[in-house]
């Protein structure tokens, strides 16, 4: 079952049936947060792997447009540090 598949488990899934796409000619776009799959899809594919990323102002603005760019962390972090900071009700006990 793949409730129970932990990170490293879904990247190579992932990376076994992309690459049997891409290695039969498919173009394939791809949604993940696997970062592992994508670094090594990157490193396996050179340049015919075009990573698309949400473009993102200094400012921390959202711009909703896509652009080609390299992996980016993860905001999940940010954002729990601004609803903490908030004094948002999130994470606690009733």
């Amino acid at each position: 079952s793949f409730s129970t598949t932990n990170q490293v488990e879904a990247s190579e899934v992932a990376r076994q049936v992309v690459q049997a796409l891409v290695d039969s000619g498919v173009t394939v776009f791809y949604v993940t947060f696997l970062q592992d799959f994508i670094y090594r899809l990157i490193r396996d594919n050179g340049g015919r792997a075009i990573l698309l990323v949400p473009e993102r102002l200094k400012d921390g603005t959202r711009t909703f447009r896509l652009l080609q760019g390299s992996v980016q962390p993860g905001y999940a972090l940010e954002i729990w540090d601004k609803l903490v900071r908030s004094g948002s009700s999130v994470g606690r006990s009733p």
